[in-house]
């Protein structure tokens, strides 16, 4: 589970509404999907994206956003993604086998097969909070 970046006591609960809806929160929501395509049993199966774990092998079409830290296993000629929601960058990176794609970047072209290589607070998301320079500015 990747932490959200509002840390608060369990006593705080009835301000929980306004919390939620600070900017940085917002952002949060945005950048980190509910649920994700992934490889289960031979099958592709839509799950909770926190059930996640590492080496599953996870599928991203056009819109998608990323669910995790994840590396390109076999991807479409045209495969890119924006990374806006990590560091503000919207501009379209082309990718191929091997490339690393961060938790909440967006395919923005293409399709991929790619298995997951961090989760949580082990995620490059999670490691920009903790040093303060996540959401962008």
């Amino acid at each position: 589970r990747l932490s959200p970046p509002v840390k608060c006591p369990a006593w705080v609960c009835c301000l929980l509404p306004c919390l939620l809806s600070t900017k940085a929160m917002r952002h949060f929501h945005a950048a980190v999907p509910e649920s994700a395509a992934v490889l289960r049993e031979g099958e592709w199966t839509e799950i909770d994206a926190v059930d996640l774990v590492v080496t599953d092998v996870v599928r991203l079409r056009d819109g998608d956003v990323a669910a995790a830290d994840l590396s390109v296993l076999d991807c479409s000629d045209d495969f890119a993604i924006d990374t806006g929601l990590l560091d503000g960058d919207y501009s379209r990176t082309r990718l191929e086998p091997k490339d690393a794609v961060p938790l909440s970047a967006r395919c923005a072209a293409g399709r991929a097969t790619l298995v997951v290589v961090a989760i949580g607070d082990n995620c490059d998301l999670a490691r920009r909070m903790r040093a303060g320079t996540w959401p962008p500015r």
